[in-house]
């Protein structure tokens, strides 16, 4: 049976790329990625709820995270989602979920024109564009229409 897993975010950097370096010699990015959609409350109100994702990012990747982001970029990352367990200093097994990185773009107007492209995604988006910046949602019971 086939599979697939993808990640694909649009959303904030909340704070600088914090790069290091292997034993070996290979690049490792760690980023910490916003992402907000507009829920509806119970009140009837609109409000963002903001999801924090972790972000990793390894060799030339790396690099262009170093070189090119910061924080409150706005970027678009391509990965796969992986947890890995582990255990805290009291020997109780923790469990953390990320995203491992193929590919992360910055979406800053400067940052996309001064950017390599080998890293560019074949469509680039821009925040202001993305998904997580439109309107509220079409609510039917508001308008009583329905959206098609």
């Amino acid at each position: 049976m086939a599979s697939m897993n993808m990640a694909i975010l649009i959303g904030h950097l909340g704070q600088d790329p914090k790069v290091n370096v292997t034993q070996s010699g290979k690049a490792v990015a760690n980023l910490s990625v916003a992402t907000s959609t507009r829920v509806k409350g119970a009140d009837g109100q609109y409000a963002d709820k903001t999801e924090w994702h972790r972000v990793t990012a390894w060799d030339k990747t790396a690099e262009y995270c170093r070189g090119y982001l910061h924080k409150g970029s706005c970027v678009s990352v391509e990965g796969r989602i992986e947890t890995r367990k582990y255990q805290d200093k009291d020997g109780v097994d923790r469990y953390q979920t990320e995203i491992i990185a193929n590919r992360v773009q910055g979406l800053d107007r400067k940052g996309a024109e001064d950017a390599p492209s080998a890293h560019a995604p074949a469509s680039q988006q821009s925040c202001e564009h993305s998904p997580t910046n439109q309107r509220a949602p079409f609510d039917v019971a508001e308008s009583g229409d329905i959206p098609f």
